[in-house]
């Protein structure tokens, strides 16, 4: 356990960086930082405005078990310098960098759908503009040299891109991948088709696909297709005409989801997407309810071992 305050850690590690750094290099304020894996309270060695952020919130973890006398906080900066003067070849200007987003967008390919969950639309609020399908909102981003850029409401203005083309571009390049299947095609009595992309990066972006979906249900021969969203990287179609569906309830399924949502062994938290089961009606993504919902309980009920 902490004996001291992250706030008190955090100044020290400000100190450290402003007395070890050199300009044109300058140290922002400690602050709250947002990525599509969760928020966390970072700093950042920045030149032009530009530069690495690091998770303070990690490294007041990782030390919580020393006394703050015992920690080196001029061997932290130092590394952290180091860490920014090592990749100061890929540190550009504003203008330049975003002349390499602007050039990305345009590419298309590194184009990227990010579903998000509750918890991120909150704690984006209107940094982020997305596109909502179902209950589900949609961001867009950049898969660009190993690193998720987030197109932020800003980003976009200063480059007079409105956020209709660039999702529109994304979602062009929603592509799903199959990894697993268990389905009557191959003579298995639970239909359960497990889809991604072929990075397994935000794979649940096929929910804004519901054509490519269709697809998909149409190839494995799927009766009363429902969607469980297992998480931003992957969902999984399900046929409730197979046993899966039956002798069970809406209030099962969902509960089957939320218990495995609330195991961490299962799903990270910052990856959760959704507590519901989805359908699709009419040619759009919905979410399940007992009033849209078929479910054949008239069979002999059958024990799911889930």
């Amino acid at each position: 356990m902490n004996t001291f305050t992250f706030d008190e850690f955090a100044s020290e590690v400000k100190k450290s960086l402003e007395k070890n750094i050199l300009p044109p290099f300058k140290i922002s304020d400690v602050m709250d930082m947002k990525t599509t894996r969760g928020a966390y309270k970072g700093i950042s060695i920045l030149k032009d405005n530009i530069g690495p952020a690091f998770n303070l919130s990690e490294m007041y973890e990782y030390m919580s078990d020393k006394q703050i006398e015992e920690i080196d906080f001029d061997n932290i900066a130092k590394e952290m310098i180091a860490m920014t003067l090592n990749n100061l070849s890929n540190v550009k200007s504003s203008k330049a960098y975003l002349e390499d987003i602007k050039s990305d967008i345009k590419d298309r390919k590194n184009l990227l759908l990010v579903p998000l969950n509750s918890f991120d639309v909150e704690n984006y609020g209107n940094e982020i503009p997305t596109e909502q399908v179902a209950d589900i909102n949609f961001a867009c981003a950049l898969n660009s040299n190993d690193r998720i850029i987030l197109l932020t409401n800003k980003l976009l203005q200063s480059m007079n891109i409105s956020f209709d083309k660039v999702y529109d571009m994304a979602k062009n390049n929603v592509e799903p991948h199959i990894f697993m299947s268990l389905d009557k095609n191959a003579d298995s009595e639970l239909t359960m088709i497990a889809i991604t992309n072929s990075e397994h990066n935000f794979g649940a972006n096929v929910l804004s696909r519901v054509d490519l979906l269709e697809e998909i249900i149409k190839e494995y021969n799927i009766e009363n297709p429902a969607i469980i969203p297992s998480s931003k990287q992957d969902v999984i179609l399900i046929d409730l005409n197979s046993n899966f569906g039956y002798g069970i309830a809406l209030d099962d399924i969902t509960g089957m989801i939320q218990a495995v949502n609330l195991n961490r062994d299962a799903v990270k938290p910052s990856e959760i997407l959704s507590n519901n089961l989805y359908l699709i009606r009419d040619g759009q993504l919905e979410i399940a309810t007992d009033k849209n919902l078929e479910l054949d309980n008239n069979k002999d009920e059958i024990e799911l071992d889930m």
